[in-house]
C-alpha cells in the first residue's frame, strides 16, 4: 500500500512538472499595439522583475505590484517575461508594435491635401499606395512619411507616376564661324542668361557663357528651334560636329565626353608602375529632374580639360603634359522641347597645344574642330547646344528604319527600267510566313 502511495505521488509530481511547462505556454499572450501607444495589464501576483528582449521596440513601467504598463517605441516584435520574488514565471508575451496608420494618414492628409495616397501599415512594414503627378511629388510625399516613422527603412513605395519619368537630352556640337554672331545678333562669348519676374537667376558662368535676350530666343534666353543652326550650315558658318542623345530617369545623372585619354604612370614604390588613363577634352554631365509643373530642373555641370605642355611632369625619363581643367556648376529650367546653348568651352590655343598628339585627328569632336581652319586662326569656336525633352518608353513597333518598308526591284524592273528597288508605296508584309525567302539546298554540310 505504501508502495502504491508512493508511486501515485511521484506520478503526480511528474504529471505536475509536464503540466507546468504547459501551462507557462498558454498564458504567453499576444500583445498588438501602434508605436507611442501603450497597455495596462493586471498580473495576478506581484511581479519582482520585467525583462524585455528589445526595449528599442517596446518598454514597461510598474505603478503597481500588480499592474504592468507596456508601451510601443518602434515598429517591430519582441518578447516580455515577468517574474515574481521567487523567481517564476507569472506573464509572458509577445508584443507586436505597428506604425499607426491612422496617424500617418492624417499627418500626409494635412500636408497633401487632396493627393488620394493611401498609408496602410503591415505587421512590419508601411505601404504608400496610389497615383501621383510627378516623381518630385512622390519624392516628397515618401520623405515627409519617413520623417514621422521610427523605422523609415521599413517604408514601401508604391506609388504609380502619371508623368513620364525619363528626360532624352538632345546635343549638337557645332563649330560655329563668328561671323554667325552679326546675322543672328548673338555675341557668343560675354551674354548670360538673366532673371525678369520668374525668369532664371543671372549669373556669370565664364568662360562658359549662355546666351540670352536675342532675336532667335524666347523670353528665358533659350533657343527656340534648331532652324538657325541648319540656315547656317547651308551658308557653310556652321558645321554639326556630333549630335548624341543622352536618356536619364529624373534625378539620375547623364554625361558625354567628347575626348580622349592617355596614360599616366603611377609609381607604386620600387620602380614600379601602373598605368592609370586621364580623360581630357569637353566632359558635359547633366543631372535632369522633373517638376510637378511638366517642366525639366538641370543641374548642369560642363568641364574641359585639355593637355598642358608648359607645365609638364617627369616620370623616370618619361615627359607627360599636365592638365588645365576649367569647370563651373549651374542650374537651369526648361520646358519639354527648349534648348539652351553653351559657348566658349574652347580656345584656338587648346588646339595648339592639343595638336601635339598624334592622334588628334582620331578623336571624336575635337579631332574634327582642332583639324579646321578656321578654328585654328580664331575665326569659329565650339557651341554645344542642348535640348531637353520629356520622353516615356514605347513598343518595338513604335520604331522603324529606312529597310521596314524597302520593297526590292524584281528582275524584270532592273533589266528593263533599271531600277534597283521597286515600289516605295508598295505594302511590304512584315509576317514571318510570308517574310522572304532565301533559295538554295536545306540541311546542313559537314
Amino acid at each position: 500500500m505504501k508502495t502504491m502511495l508512493k508511486f501515485g505521488a511521484q506520478f503526480g509530481v511528474l504529471f505536475l512538472a509536464v503540466l507546468l511547462p504547459a501551462a507557462t505556454m498558454a498564458a504567453e499572450k499576444s500583445i498588438h499595439m501602434h508605436v507611442s501607444e501603450g497597455q495596462l495589464l493586471t498580473l495576478d501576483r506581484d511581479a519582482a522583475t520585467v525583462m524585455i528582449a528589445d526595449p528599442e521596440v517596446a518598454n514597461f513601467q510598474l505603478p503597481a505590484p500588480k499592474k504592468l504598463f507596456l508601451f510601443g517605441k518602434a515598429a517591430g516584435t519582441t518578447n516580455v517575461f515577468v517574474l515574481n520574488i521567487t523567481g517564476d514565471t507569472i506573464f509572458s508575451g509577445v508584443i507586436s508594435v505597428r506604425e499607426s496608420e491612422v496617424r500617418l494618414q492624417k499627418i500626409l492628409d494635412t500636408a497633401f491635401p487632396g493627393s488620394g495616397v493611401k498609408v496602410t501599415s503591415t505587421e512590419n512594414n508601411v505601404v504608400l499606395t496610389g497615383s501621383v503627378y510627378s516623381p518630385r511629388k512622390a519624392a516628397d510625399m515618401v520623405g515627409f512619411v519617413e520623417s514621422h516613422m521610427t523605422n523609415p527603412e521599413s517604408l514601401i513605395n508604391q506609388l504609380e507616376v502619371t508623368m513620364p519619368t525619363q528626360v532624352n537630352i538632345r546635343l549638337r556640337f557645332v563649330e560655329m564661324n563668328k561671323r554667325a554672331s552679326s546675322r543672328l545678333g548673338v555675341t557668343w562669348g560675354n551674354l548670360v542668361l538673366e532673371e525678369s519676374g520668374s525668369n532664371l537667376l543671372r549669373v556669370s558662368v565664364d568662360p562658359f557663357k549662355w546666351i540670352a535676350n536675342d532675336p532667335g530666343f524666347d523670353d528665358f534666353g533659350l533657343l527656340k528651334t534648331g532652324a538657325q543652326i541648319d540656315a547656317l550650315a547651308v551658308e557653310g558658318l556652321a558645321t554639326v560636329l556630333a549630335e548624341p542623345n543622352l536618356t536619364a530617369t529624373t534625378g539620375e545623372p547623364a554625361s558625354f565626353l567628347a575626348g580622349g585619354e592617355f596614360p599616366m604612370p603611377i609609381s607604386n614604390g620600387l620602380n614600379a608602375y601602373t598605368v592609370e588613363y586621364k580623360q581630357f577634352g569637353i566632359l558635359l554631365n547633366i543631372v535632369p529632374t522633373i517638376l510637378d509643373d511638366g517642366r525639366i530642373h538641370l543641374e548642369v555641370t560642363p568641364e574641359v580639360s585639355m593637355l598642358d605642355y608648359q607645365t609638364q611632369i617627369n616620370i623616370g625619363a618619361v615627359v607627360l603634359p599636365s592638365l588645365r581643367t576649367r569647370r563651373v556648376d549651374t542650374t537651369v529650367e526648361l520646358a519639354s522641347g527648349q534648348s539652351f546653348v553653351l559657348g566658349g568651352l574652347l580656345q584656338s590655343s587648346d588646339a595648339t597645344e592639343t595638336s601635339k598628339l598624334p592622334f588628334l585627328g582620331d578623336i571624336p569632336v575635337l579631332g574634327a574642330l582642332f583639324r579646321s581652319t578656321s578654328f585654328q586662326r580664331d575665326e569659329s569656336e565650339l557651341v554645344v547646344i542642348a535640348t531637353a525633352y520629356l520622353v516615356e518608353p514605347g513598343r518595338e513597333s513604335d520604331y522603324q528604319t529606312p529597310l521596314d518598308h524597302y520593297q526590292p526591284a524584281t528582275d524584270l524592273e532592273r533589266l528593263l527600267f533599271g531600277k534597283m528597288r521597286g515600289d516605295s508605296d508598295a505594302h511590304v508584309p512584315s509576317h514571318p510566313a510570308r517574310a522572304l525567302r532565301l533559295r538554295g539546298d536545306n540541311g546542313f554540310y559537314y
